[in-house]
C-alpha cells in the first residue's frame, strides 16, 4: 500500500488532518504522523519532526504523498512542500479557516503581514491545496494563488464535529464550572492576536463581554477558553471570578455551554455546525467581510460594545432563539480521499 506522511504544527492544522489520518489508517495505508508545536498534543502517537535536514528525512522515509496543515508563523510545512517538490513527492496542504489565505504560502508569517500585503508572492506552494468551499477558492484566486491547485473538498474536521458533540455528557462538563444549574454558562473563546500579531483586540472583546454580563439581570458564569497558543496567566489577574480553561476539549465545552462568544475564531464555526447559540463580537471592526460567518450573514455583525446586550439578552431569555442561519460547511470526505489516492497512484 502507498505510504502517506502527515504533518502539522498549529492546532487548526492538526484538527484538519487528524480525521484523514484515521481514514487512511483504516484503509490499510502505511501512515507516518509527525508534528511540532501545539499539534504534538493533538495528533495521537505523533513523532516530533526534527527540521535540521528535511530533504534527507524525506528521502529516507520516501512517502508517496505528504499531507499537512498550514501555520501562522512556523515554516515547517512550507519547507516540507519545497523539499518534497525537489524530489518529486506530491504534497497537499489543508486549510482550516477562511482567513490569511495567501500569507500561508509566502515567505512571511503573520507577524509580518504588512510586508506580505506589499509583496504578495508565493514562494512556497504545495502540489495541491484543499480548501473549505468555493468561497475560499475564489478568495484565494483573487489573492493570486493558481486556481488549478485549489480544490474545494471541505475541511475534513467539520464532518467529525457534529458526531462528537452528540456523544458529549453535558452535565458532566458543566459541573466542572458551575454547581447551580440555574446559572447560564457563557464561553468566550479567546484568540491569540497578541501572540500572532502583537495587537490585542481579544482583551477588548473579553472586557466588554465581562462588563455586559455583570450588567444584565440573569445569573451567568463566564468561561474564558484559551487558545492553545495562549498562556494560562494571560487573563488570570483580571477575571478571577471567571473560569479560565485550557484543558477542556473544545467540542465538549461548546456542547455544554448555553452561549458561545468569540471574535473570528474557528470555535464559532464549530459552534454553528453543532447548532449552538453563539455571537461574533468584533470590537471596533468596520468590515464585516473579514469573517466568514458575518460576511455570509450566518451571524449578526456586532462591533460596538453598546450593542452586545441587545443581542445577548434575547439568546439567554428565549430558549429556541438562534441567530445562526443554515450553513453548508460539512462536506463528504469521499471525494477528497479518492482524489488523494488517485494522485498517489499517479506519482
Amino acid at each position: 500500500m502507498p505510504k502517506i506522511l502527515f504533518f502539522a504544527h498549529d492546532p487548526g492544522g492538526a484538527n484538519a488532518i487528524n480525521h484523514l489520518i484515521n481514514i487512511f489508517k483504516s484503509k490499510g495505508h502505511d501512515v507516518l504522523v509527525y508534528a511540532r508545536g501545539p499539534a504534538i498534543n493533538r495528533l495521537q502517537d505523533a513523532l516530533f519532526l526534527n527540521t535540521d535536514n528535511l530533504k534527507t528525512f524525506l528521502q529516507e522515509k520516501n512517502p508517496d504523498f505528504i499531507i499537512t496543515g498550514t501555520s501562522s508563523n512556523d515554516f515547517t510545512e512550507k519547507y516540507l512542500w519545497k523539499d518534497a517538490q525537489h524530489i518529486n513527492i506530491p504534497t497537499m496542504a489543508i486549510l482550516d479557516h477562511w482567513c490569511n489565505y495567501g500569507i500561508r504560502f509566502s515567505k512571511y508569517g503573520l507577524r509580518d503581514i504588512e510586508k506580505y500585503n506589499s509583496d504578495k508572492s508565493f514562494d512556497f506552494l504545495p502540489s495541491h491545496i484543499c480548501v473549505m468551499d468555493d468561497f475560499a477558492k475564489s478568495e484565494m484566486q483573487n489573492e493570486g494563488i493558481p486556481s488549478n491547485i485549489i480544490h474545494p473538498f471541505g475541511n475534513p474536521y467539520f464532518l467529525e464535529i457534529k458526531k462528537r458533540a452528540e456523544s458529549v455528557i453535558t452535565e458532566k462538563v458543566r459541573s466542572k464550572f458551575i454547581r447551580n444549574n440555574n446559572e447560564s454558562l457563557i464561553t468566550f473563546a479567546s484568540e491569540p492576536y497578541e501572540e500572532d500579531y502583537g495587537i490585542s483586540p481579544e482583551r477588548t472583546a473579553l472586557n466588554d463581554i465581562y462588563n455586559c454580563l455583570r450588567n444584565i439581570d440573569i445569573k451567568t458564569h463566564l468561561i474564558i477558553k484559551l487558545h492553545p497558543k495562549e498562556s494560562v496567566d494571560k487573563y488570570s489577574s483580571f477575571y478571577d471570578d471567571s473560569s479560565i480553561d485550557k484543558e477542556t476539549d473544545s467540542i465538549e465545552l461548546i456542547a455544554a455551554s448555553d452561549v458561545v462568544i468569540s471574535m473570528t475564531s474557528m470555535f464559532l464555526v464549530e459552534s454553528v455546525i453543532i447548532g449552538k447559540k453563539c455571537l461574533s463580537y468584533q470590537p471596533n471592526e468596520s468590515d464585516k467581510n473579514k469573517f466568514i460567518l458575518t460576511r455570509n450573514n450566518v451571524l449578526p455583525f456586532i462591533a460596538k460594545s453598546c450593542d452586545l446586550k441587545e443581542y445577548l439578552l434575547p439568546l439567554l431569555k428565549q430558549k429556541n432563539l438562534l441567530y445562526c442561519s443554515e450553513t453548508s460547511f460539512i462536506a463528504s470526505n469521499d471525494a477528497l480521499v479518492s482524489f488523494i489516492e488517485e494522485k498517489m497512484c499517479g506519482s
